[in-house]
């Protein structure tokens, strides 16, 4: 008994270990996509492809933190916009996290339901901040225009803000998503074993599936 729990505190630490090696990565991964797009005011974010990256290889709650991060420094290095959002981005790792965990990133279909999924988490909570926080347009790129535009065909400023965060994310996201999706189908099989027995059996399962 004693053993077993000694072996279990020790794969915990390791994967704790691993997680705190991973999470400063992933987190300047999300800056610079993130300061590039806040820069050149393009309709996009880009500032979650480590933050994903990370809930597959680790847990829902270290990709939660990596948003978390990567707003806090984003808020400093770009624009403090940036701040609020923070709990859009943790959704986000949280939501992609369980859904990875449940083998949602096997296939490619189980990929475009995390795109989906990620951009409705991220489309409402971000249209609730930008209305109830920011009265509906921040300035850091180029969705404020779509949202004026529905604001004149809808009179409904959180609809607008809603239908333009939709179509922004449903970009971003699908982009996001796909980088992710390609870098852990790229990843050596025993850097993903090395991160969980989750992965390990998720990744057995696939090859089965191919062999079938």
């Amino acid at each position: 008994m004693f053993g077993k729990s000694a072996r279990l505190h020790g794969l915990d630490d390791r994967f704790s270990t691993k997680a705190l090696v991973l999470i400063p990565i992933a987190v300047g991964i999300n800056i610079i996509g993130g300061t590039l797009c806040s820069m050149l005011k393009l309709p996009l974010f880009l500032d979650t492809v480590g933050t994903l990256i990370v809930a597959c290889l680790s847990t829902p709650f270290s990709a939660a933190i990596t948003g978390l991060l990567t707003n806090i420094f984003l808020a400093f290095v770009a624009n403090p916009v940036f701040l609020p959002y923070a709990v859009v981005s943790m959704l986000c790792g949280l939501v992609v996290g369980f859904l990875v965990r449940v083998g949602m990133f096997r296939n490619v279909y189980g990929a475009i339901f995390v795109w989906i999924a990620c951009t409705l988490v991220n489309s409402i909570s971000a249209a609730l901040i930008t209305t109830f926080v920011f009265g509906g347009a921040t300035g850091v790129n180029g969705t404020s225009l779509i949202t004026a535009a529905f604001v004149v065909a809808m009179r409904d400023i959180l609809l607008s803000v809603f239908s333009s965060s939709f179509l922004e994310n449903l970009i971003d996201k699908g982009i996001t998503v796909f980088i992710a999706y390609a870098v852990f189908k790229k990843l050596p099989r025993r850097l993903l074993t090395s991160y969980g027995p989750s992965l390990d059996s998720e990744l057995l399962e696939d090859e089965v599936d191919r062999e079938l």
